[in-house]
């Protein structure tokens, strides 16, 4: 709901809102973010305390909502609540999309439509964007071929927007196939403050419960991140450069280091339980947070975003020292680097070095390395030295069989 709460609500809208969820104490927790932004408390029986099955949700929800006040928030919400939309470049070409879904096309089975898919997929480290991700799901006719690629190729897309899942679940008549796609993408929404416009897509009362059980398990994708799992080692970008401002398209200005925290929390708050995780920060004095790997108890994240909300942009892009602590050190699989320029460490290795000894790692022990230029905004790089970031950052990705995203 941190996108969502910038605006006003009716009672109407947040009914819609905290009933997508399953239980009443996860409704009981969206309505405590929602109530200040409501514009017509007075409506709140019929509209919100209905939402709740049991007698205490129903007492809890009317304790919650008996003394607010119309809110004063600037500009009622809309239906489809907008999300920033980012300039991912150096994204697949549609015109190898558009082959790929030929070939898929032209394939006799669904194991090989799969297999066509996968293979293209994960021999690119270049992600698909929303658009493209909808025209090659489109390309699959069986709901579970559409879980089975979604499986293995979800950190190759950049996500789907709730309105593109909608189209998708919009091919299959039953509702056995629907909440099967559902299924399938779950995990790969990047607007889920608009996920309950899916129930949309299911006409019957068992059905619509069915989707709400599986849109509660449904967790954010970081525009930067995706949805990470495993043993994972975060290198972040604090170097002084990372105060460029930039305007994202819903027209909200903040600087790169403001939008890195909001996705770094955004990721962090929303681990499965599978994840163990650490991070260093790179810019001024290298800091790692903690010397293992730590599971997504409260207490840690808690921990781990006081530490990373405290720090400032400043300083160099030494990259090199947080990156070799974390892989040799904290022995992590998963690397996600994110910077805004090359190493400028003294007594770093050279780019090429750089990569080299990355692959070595990749080849002995397997470990991934998904890279993420920020290059939004001005910060007076010339051409050269974005094109020289841009072939450092993809020849990491390439060597570990990874992803690269660069944000412009």
């Amino acid at each position: 709901m941190r996108l969502a709460i910038t605006y006003g609500f009716t009672c109407s809208q947040v009914g819609g809102l905290i009933n997508i969820f399953g239980d009443d104490g996860a409704r009981l927790q969206d309505l405590q973010a929602l109530m200040n932004n409501i514009i017509d408390p007075q409506n709140n029986g019929t509209q919100i305390i209905t939402q709740f099955a049991t007698d205490d949700g129903k007492a809890k929800a009317k304790n919650l909502l008996a003394n607010i006040s119309p809110c004063q928030t600037q500009g009622d919400a809309p239906n489809i609540i907008p999300y920033p939309t980012l300039n991912y470049t150096h994204t697949w070409n549609d015109s190898d999309v558009y082959a790929l879904i030929d070939q898929i096309n032209e394939a006799s089975s669904s194991g090989q439509k799969i297999s066509i898919a996968q293979t293209a997929l994960l021999s690119q480290s270049n992600v698909l964007t929303p658009n493209q991700t909808l025209w090659l799901f489109q390309a699959f006719k069986a709901s579970n071929d559409l879980i089975t690629l979604a499986n293995v190729t979800n950190d190759r897309l950049i996500g789907l927007t709730c309105e593109q899942t909608q189209q998708i679940l919009a091919k299959f008549l039953l509702a056995t196939d629907k909440l099967n796609a559902l299924i399938a993408f779950k995990n790969s929404i990047i607007d889920i403050e608009n996920k309950y416009t899916l129930l949309n897509s299911f006409y019957l009362p068992t059905d619509q419960n069915k989707a709400r059980l599986v849109l509660s398990q449904v967790r954010p994708k970081s525009t930067l991140y995706g949805a990470p799992s495993g043993k994972i080692g975060f290198v972040l970008a604090c170097s002084a450069s990372m105060a460029t401002n930039i305007t994202l398209s819903t027209g909200e200005t903040l600087t790169r280091f403001q939008y890195l925290k909001r996705e770094f929390e955004k990721t962090l708050l929303n681990f499965g339980d599978d994840a163990q995780f650490d991070y260093g920060m790179f810019g001024g004095p290298p800091i790692i947070w903690q010397q293992s790997t730590m599971g997504p108890t409260i207490q840690n994240l808690e921990d781990a975003l006081d530490l990373f909300n405290q720090r400032e942009a400043a300083g160099k892009h030494g990259i090199w020292e947080t990156y070799y602590y974390l892989i040799q050190m904290i022995a992590v699989d998963i690397v996600y680097l994110i910077t805004d320029g090359l190493d400028d460490g003294a007594g770093d290795p050279d780019p090429a070095t750089f990569i080299q000894l990355t692959q070595q790692w990749h080849n002995g022990w397997g470990v991934k390395v998904h890279t993420i230029g920020m290059l939004m905004g001005d910060d007076g790089q010339t051409p050269d030295s974005k094109a020289q970031l841009v072939s450092f950052l993809k020849s990491l990705a390439d060597v570990t069989n990874s992803t690269f995203r660069i944000l412009e």
